[in-house]
């Protein structure tokens, strides 16, 4: 599309059988776009699988590839500073004993180099570098069973050798603190990482109690500069955050205003704040 939204070309492409379930979009360094998510295999009681497809600038279709070896739901993909290739997070693949969190290193060609092991966190991960030396991943944290801890916000930095050098949780000990579903974690700086989630959060999106937008801004280390909570006036689902260049932060989500009806209908619920969390 253009800048004022008309459309200047219209593509489709085949998924070879499968189903397209969830995906997303970046564009790499080198201007090709990639798009990534969860396919679902007809034939096999709607199996997912992640894949990866890879256009042109002009949007021709270069390379598709459908992990379809283990069940996978691919949630967030970054590019590598080294340019070799891709760090795609996601929860499944060869999932047996251990925890179903893993980031999964490809090349350039789709092809799996390494797979690594998130101790603590899974689903609804995002990933980002911190400077050329670190990543930082978000998620669900994962409790061993038994426990009695609600779900909080989970997060690991990582140096780039994949050691764990900082591990935190954020959340109330009685209460289910969801992360972002589709974007929790943006960055600017170093030293103000945004971490966003649901306080208070309900298995689906028409519950009556009220919930509430986090934000949690730390810095690289991971220790905590702010947290703060916004909404508690309806139910509130976060979907996403996105730093701003002025040190701030936007949500971005919905709301459920059931004190006022009793229709299932929700609404856009948009958030600026400053750098302070205001």
């Amino acid at each position: 599309m253009d800048t004022d939204l008309n459309v200047i070309s219209n593509h489709s492409y085949s998924f070879r059988g499968y189903n397209l379930y969830m995906s997303k979009v970046t564009i790499a360094k080198n201007a090709d776009i990639v798009c990534y998510g969860t396919v679902e295999d007809t034939t096999s009681y709607n199996t997912p699988f992640f894949f990866l497809y890879r256009l042109s600038p002009n949007l021709d279709s270069l390379n598709l590839k459908i992990f379809n070896e283990h069940w996978a739901f691919g949630l967030d993909l970054l590019e590598r500073n080294d340019n070799y290739g891709f760090y795609l997070v996601v929860l499944g693949y060869r999932v047996g004993l251990d925890n179903p969190g893993k980031i999964i290193s490809l090349d350039n060609l789709f092809n799996i180099r390494q797979i690594v092991l998130m101790p603590v966190i899974m689903n609804l991960n995002s990933i980002k570098y911190t400077d050329n030396r670190h990543l930082v991943v978000t998620g669900e944290y994962n409790y061993t069973y038994p426990y009695t801890d609600k779900r909080d916000i989970g997060v690991l930095s990582y140096d780039t050798m994949f050691n764990v050098i900082h591990s935190e949780t954020f959340g109330k000990k009685d209460t289910e603190d969801f992360p972002g579903l589709i974007k929790n974690l943006s960055l600017t700086n170093i030293h103000s990482i945004f971490i966003g989630g649901t306080s208070n959060m309900y298995y689906y999106e028409f519950y009556p109690q009220d919930s509430w937008y986090v934000l949690n801004n730390v810095d690289s280390t991971l220790e905590l500069n702010w947290q703060k909570y916004y909404g508690g006036d309806g139910y509130y689902s976060l979907y996403g955050v996105l730093a701003t260049k002025d040190g701030g932060c936007f949500m971005y989500g919905t709301v459920w205003d059931y004190h006022h009806t009793q229709q299932y209908i929700r609404y856009l619920s948009l958030i600026k704040v400053s750098k302070e969390g205001m």
